[in-house]
């Protein structure tokens, strides 16, 4: 039995060590065709392997955390915070489109959070600011409340929609159990 498992382990390292070459050769600015096509074939075969290891929501969401000017606790926190709020969002019944979404509210989250802070600093912060300054905080902090306002709208659109037709399909199967319950005219006079 363990000469077996060998061969399969083998094989699966294998595997796995071809699909990390192909996405190292497409994960660069100037990603050939065929580096992006071979790369392309891996994930596909590999099912939602890929999945795990690099979503995109994620990836701009820890790209944005690692750019931001504060100590790496502050980040560390924020990564945290994140992985709570989409806990606390996600449900069990969520489909791949509530999950993409929830990833963009927490991404707006932060983006919100970040701003909030930077503009309250700037704003009420004992150095001097221009009218100029002031503006573009105020514009840019408008812009993430507008994205995260969208964010939930869509997350909570989605849900109310779904939840609509989950509810509208077991009315539907109610009325019809409860239908099949009754007597039917037709047979009793026979």
């Amino acid at each position: 039995m363990a000469t077996k498992s060998k061969p399969k382990e083998k094989a699966v390292i294998d595997r796995a060590q071809a699909l990390r070459a192909a996405v190292a050769d497409a994960d660069v600015i100037d990603a050939t065709p065929e580096a992006r096509a071979r790369a392309r074939k891996l994930l596909s075969e590999n099912g939602d392997i890929w999945r795990a290891s690099y979503e995109i929501a994620d990836a701009a969401l820890i790209t944005f955390i690692e750019a931001m000017r504060s100590t790496g606790l502050t980040k560390e926190l924020y990564k945290l915070e994140c992985k709570r709020l989409k806990q606390e969002l996600a449900t069990e019944k969520d489909g791949p489109l509530e999950k993409l979404l929830v990833g963009q509210v927490v991404l707006a989250w932060v983006r919100l959070s970040v701003v909030e802070q930077e503009y309250t600093c700037i704003l009420y912060g004992t150095e001097l600011h221009s009218i100029e300054r002031g503006l573009y905080w105020e514009r840019r902090l408008s812009m993430s409340r507008k994205r995260f306002d969208q964010a939930t709208t869509s997350l909570a659109r989605v849900r109310r929609l779904l939840q609509g037709v989950r509810v509208k399909n077991l009315n539907v199967a109610v009325i019809n159990t409860a239908l099949a319950a009754l007597p039917n005219p037709h047979n009793s006079h026979k």
